[in-house]
């Protein structure tokens, strides 16, 4: 029978049939999406790991602060992402102002794990289906779940950083949000 969690936020978490470390809530509203309703799971945690319960709080929380206003400042990085692809494969995107990008997004899930590289951090993954790559999606990733740090295909990396091996200070997005959050 599997275990159950809680977390205050998202109240009671049910463990995952298949994996054992991951546990699931059910959907949530998100303001980022306007209100959309997505399932939360929290991955690679024991049952007893109340730290990272927490810390998953923590990054929810703030993740809850961004609203469409948020969201819709990160259309550039989006198209971009989106543009990219199509020019890759040959295909035209079909739009030319990056707001309407959003459009073509349909968020799945909410995803929330640590960082097994680099700074060992908690980072929040939006992932979402996409009209323009309908094979690997797109994920929106927040660390601490403050600030978008990668924007990129569902490749199951937190940074682009950690997807081709480079150093965190090569990377733009993660570069971006750790001089903005200097301690």
């Amino acid at each position: 029978m599997p275990e159950r969690i809680y977390s205050q936020l998202l109240g009671e978490l049910t463990q995952d049939q298949e994996f054992d470390d991951w546990w699931h809530s059910p959907p949530v509203a998100i303001p980022f999406f306007d209100g959309l309703l997505l399932p939360v799971i929290i991955t690679d945690i024991s049952a007893a790991d109340t730290e990272f319960i927490d810390q998953a709080d923590a990054c929810l929380r703030e993740f809850w602060t961004k609203h469409t206003s948020d969201r819709l400042a990160a259309s550039e990085l989006v198209f971009h992402n989106a543009h990219e692809f199509c020019e890759a494969v040959g295909e035209p995107l079909g739009i030319d102002d990056p707001t309407d990008i959003w459009q073509q997004v349909h968020p799945t899930r909410v995803v929330i794990s640590w960082r097994p590289y680099g700074d060992k951090d908690v980072y929040l993954t939006v992932e979402c289906e996409c009209d323009w790559e309908v094979e690997h999606g797109l994920q929106l990733v927040f660390r601490r779940g403050r600030m978008l740090t990668r924007v990129s295909q569902y490749d199951g990396h937190l940074t682009e950083a950690d997807a081709y091996g480079l150093p965190d200070e090569r990377d733009k997005l993660l570069s971006a949000y750790n001089t903005t959050f200097a301690s």
